[in-house]
């Protein structure tokens, strides 16, 4: 028992230090110990990339060079697969991009507010067909189950699905939108379906779940307040955050209630394992909170906050094994871990001289991609 040093040691790895607490008839674990390599190896994947956007599964990325992105399948080497498009017309040059989960297929959208796109395209990844979404839509995402369609949201309220082959014209069918739901002021993709915030004026605010096979389930207690954002975790727990005062209310499927976990919340993401959320308060901080994790180093219920500095933290990214994130400050890479014992440690990847990097990392997080500005480009 007592407080004592901890240090984990590999070749070709930097030193992991901690300070643990030990107390007597308790186990304490460190299940999570990321180690860094010394000296990052950095290849060169592709030069004179602009942007870049990787698929969920990690086997493919769209990199852009001026208006035109192409193609590239990821292994040890990017391979070219022929296909390449121009970004269309009202799409800026830093677009929302939305991989269809079972097909060849993107949605484009261009940010309105902080993650907020209005959709502009969808495009065939097999041959480069873009096809125009027209009027103003807000991109909720793709289904997970069911049928497959990009929902979005019109500034009406009605809720839309669009599947992959919508609006083509070389695959000779020319599937219509499917009218989902009205009335909607938010939603968000649920691991069911589609959960729908819809405002009734007898009724009020109330959230449904839209599920895959055609149902409707009332899956949470109303709201006391509007959300101006809903996000769903991949074990169906709902995080909301309200369109007054920025609280965040987290709603889990075994609890009677909304629960109040923070306030000023502006950004915010679930880990990987749908148990944590990260959020920023300001610009300059970066929090986490513990929702549903039972074995874990982190207050249940408790915002903790991981950092805070005098520049801003940008692009901030779950780590596949979620118990860290990256973050850029100004134009350098680092990981931070989210154990609060003997201090959260927080080291430096990498320097990518780019102010606009976005680093995104492999499943299993052995690689970490991003786009920087060099005398010899850095690309992984």
């Amino acid at each position: 028992a007592g407080s004592h040093e901890i240090r984990i040691e590999k070749p070709g790895y930097r030193p992991y230090e901690k300070r643990l607490d030990i107390v007597g008839g308790q186990v304490t674990d460190m299940l999570h110990v990321q180690l860094l390599p010394e000296t990052p190896e950095e290849a060169v994947v592709r030069a004179s990339v602009e942007d870049a956007r990787f698929s969920p599964d990690g086997r493919s990325v769209l990199v852009r060079t001026g208006a035109t992105f192409s193609l590239l399948g990821l292994s040890d080497a990017l391979n070219d697969v022929g296909v390449s498009f121009q970004l269309p017309a009202g799409v800026n040059d830093q677009p929302g991009v939305f991989w269809a989960p079972r097909s060849p297929v993107i949605a484009l959208g261009t940010e309105q507010s902080p993650g907020v796109f209005r959709g502009v395209a969808l495009v065939d990844l097999r041959t480069a067909e873009v096809r125009r979404i027209q009027g103003d839509q807000d991109v909720i995402g793709w289904t997970k189950t069911g049928p497959e369609l990009l929902v979005l949201r019109s500034q009406d309220g009605d809720l839309l699905g669009l599947p992959p082959s919508w609006g083509s014209v070389r695959s000779g069918v020319r599937d219509r939108e499917e009218h989902l739901a009205s009335a909607v002021t938010n939603a968000a993709i649920h691991p069911r379906g589609i959960l729908v915030e819809q405002r009734h004026p007898s009724t009020g605010a109330q959230l449904v779940l839209l599920t895959g096979d055609g149902g409707r389930e009332h899956v949470a207690p109303r709201p006391k307040t509007l959300f101006s954002r809903l996000a769903v975790s991949s074990r169906g727990i709902i995080a909301g955050g309200s369109a007054e005062d920025l609280e965040l209310h987290v709603f889990e499927p075994e609890t009677p209630e909304w629960q109040i976990l923070a306030r000023g919340v502006r950004e915010l993401a679930w880990s990987p394992d749908g148990e944590k959320l990260l959020y920023q308060e300001s610009e300059f901080d970066a929090w986490v909170v513990n929702v549903a994790e039972e074995r874990s180093v982190l207050p249940r219920g408790v915002p903790v906050l991981v950092n805070r500095i005098s520049h801003p933290m940008r692009n901030l990214r779950w780590f596949p094994r979620s118990q860290h994130f990256l973050f850029q400050e100004q134009d350098i890479v680092r990981v931070a871990e989210i154990d609060p014992r003997g201090g959260h440690r927080i080291e430096t990847l990498v320097s990518s001289n780019s102010g606009d990097s976005k680093p995104v990392t492999s499943e299993d997080g052995s690689v970490v991609y991003l786009t920087a500005r060099r005398r010899n480009p850095l690309g992984q």
